[in-house]
């Protein structure tokens, strides 16, 4: 009797000799991408994702996750062009789709495009409103742009709606720091640091 071991020596072998000889599905080569997303190796997660999506073998659903989780990997290796051509698309095919509409607006950010962040963020806490993050992300893009009472609302209903959002405290702190309110500061950096943040 071969051990687990063993066995998924043998199945991980066959996958590569199929992927080598072209023979891998859609769904394989989208399984692959999840892995290597989940090894942090992007570049290999983005050509899985590429040849998945290029098969024209993926479910509607697995269609969409693709070029969202394909996003997310060009995002993390810094391209975030390509980063915002999959979001978009995973949003014209599922014009719900929480997840892209938050990346997206990520992607946004980080080209200084903070009024089309704003938007998307607005859309996938529309869309969702117990969304923590999003009001978060939002609150960011609020402080960025100097709207420290809106900033301030948005990092509170984050953590109304999730208590141990540290980056939510952190970030509410770094508002009330810079408009003077030194004691809320000090008490919102002390739950960051209580919830596990490492603050410089």
């Amino acid at each position: 009797m071969m051990d687990s071991g063993r066995t998924g020596i043998v199945v991980a072998g066959l996958l590569w000799l199929l992927s080598a000889a072209g023979c891998l599905s859609g769904q394989d080569h989208l399984q692959k991408a999840f892995a290597a997303d989940e090894a942090d190796q992007f570049p290999e997660a983005v050509r899985q994702y590429t040849l998945a999506i290029d098969s024209g073998e993926l479910s509607p659903a697995d269609l969409v996750a693709g070029y969202r989780h394909r996003a997310n990997a060009c995002r993390k290796q810094g391209d975030l062009e390509k980063a915002l051509v999959d979001y978009t698309r995973a949003i014209v095919l599922d014009p719900r789709y929480v997840a892209a509409y938050n990346g997206r607006g990520v992607v946004h950010w980080g080209r200084g495009e903070i009024d089309q962040a704003i938007a998307d963020y607005t859309k996938a806490i529309d869309l969702a409103p117990k969304f923590a993050a999003a009001y978060n992300n939002r609150g960011a893009a609020y402080q960025r742009k100097g709207e420290y009472a809106k900033a301030v609302a948005d990092y509170t209903k984050a953590i109304e709606l999730d208590p141990k959002f540290a980056l939510a405290y952190r970030n509410r702190g770094s508002v009330y720091r810079k408009q003077g309110q030194n004691l809320k500061a000090l008490a919102d950096f002390r739950k960051a640091r209580d919830l596990g943040l490492i603050l410089p």
